[in-house]
C-alpha cells in the first residue's frame, strides 16, 4: 500500500487562517506558498533544509487555496533527498506561506532584465545555459522578492512551547495589540499588524530583544495554520480565553 504525504490537518482551521490572515488580492498580486523539509524536524534528510516545491497562488477563493495544498498530498516517495535519493519522511515536511502579497509584473520585469543580460553573455560564457534550464525556479524567485505592498505584519517568533514565555511576550506587547497567534511545531508565531505599531513599539521591541528564545522576524513567512509542520498540526490560539484563564481571571 502506497503511503501519501499528509498536508491538510484541519480544513476548519485552514479556513480561519485564510479569512483572517490573507488579504484579498488585487491587480497582479499573488501569494507564494512552498513546501519545505528540515532536518531538525525529522532526521531523514542529509541537508539542514530542502525546498521541495514552490507555487504561486493568485485567487481570492478558499476552495482553490485548499485544493492547491491538497495537490501536495502525493505518494510519500515523490519527494526525495537530493543527496541520498531516499524518500523524505512526513515528519520532516511543512507547508509555508509568505503573507506579503507579491507583484508578478515587478518580478517579470526583473526576470526579463536579468535574462536579457545573460543572453548577451552566452556566446562567451556557455555556462549561462544552466541558468535558462532552471528558468522556472529563477522566475519564482524574482516574484517572491517583489513585494506588492508593505509587509502587513510584524511576526514575533517564540522558539519554545513554554507557555510562560508566550505570556512574557504578551506582557511586553500588550494583549490588545496582538492580532493572531499561531501555535507552531516548536513554539508560537505572534502577529502584530504593522498599522497598529505606535510609540509603544520601541519599548516593547527593546524588552523582547532581551528575552531568550524570542526573535522579531524580518520576513512574513509562516507555517500555514491547518496544515502539518514536521508531522505536527499547526493551530491558532484564541489568546483572549487562554491568556486570561492563565492569569486567573
Amino acid at each position: 500500500m502506497t503511503h501519501h504525504l499528509k498536508v491538510i490537518a484541519d480544513k476548519h482551521d485552514l479556513r480561519a487562517f485564510y479569512e483572517n490572515m490573507m488579504m484579498p488580492l488585487q491587480k497582479d498580486w499573488v501569494y507564494v506558498i512552498f513546501l519545505v523539509a528540515r532536518r531538525k524536524w525529522g532526521n531523514c534528510i542529509s541537508r539542514s533544509e530542502e525546498m521541495l516545491n514552490i507555487r504561486i497562488f493568485g485567487h481570492n477563493d478558499f476552495d482553490r487555496f485548499y485544493r492547491t495544498l491538497r495537490r501536495w498530498e502525493v505518494p510519500i516517495d515523490s519527494f526525495v533527498d537530493r543527496n541520498t535519493k531516499q524518500a523524505i519522511c512526513q515528519e520532516a515536511i511543512g507547508a509555508y506561506i509568505d503573507l506579503t502579497p507579491k507583484s508578478v509584473v515587478k518580478g517579470l520585469f526583473k526576470f526579463f532584465s536579468d535574462a536579457s543580460l545573460r543572453l548577451g553573455e552566452i556566446v562567451e560564457n556557455p555556462s549561462q545555459w544552466d541558468w535558462f534550464r532552471r528558468y522556472d525556479r529563477k522566475l519564482l524567485g524574482y516574484i517572491h522578492k517583489s513585494n506588492a505592498v508593505k509587509k502587513p505584519y510584524m511576526i514575533i517568533d517564540v522558539d519554545s512551547k513554554d507557555y510562560a514565555k508566550l505570556l512574557d511576550v504578551v506582557g511586553a506587547v500588550g494583549e490588545d495589540k496582538i492580532y493572531w497567534v499561531t501555535v507552531t511545531r516548536g513554539g508560537y508565531h505572534v502577529f502584530i499588524k504593522r498599522e497598529d505599531l505606535g510609540k509603544w513599539w520601541p519599548r516593547a521591541k527593546s524588552e523582547l530583544s532581551e528575552m531568550p528564545d524570542v526573535e522579531i522576524l524580518d520576513c512574513t513567512q509562516t507555517p500555514i495554520v491547518g496544515t502539518y509542520q514536521g508531522g505536527v498540526a499547526v493551530k491558532f490560539l484564541r489568546l483572549g480565553y487562554d491568556y486570561y484563564k492563565k492569569k486567573g481571571a
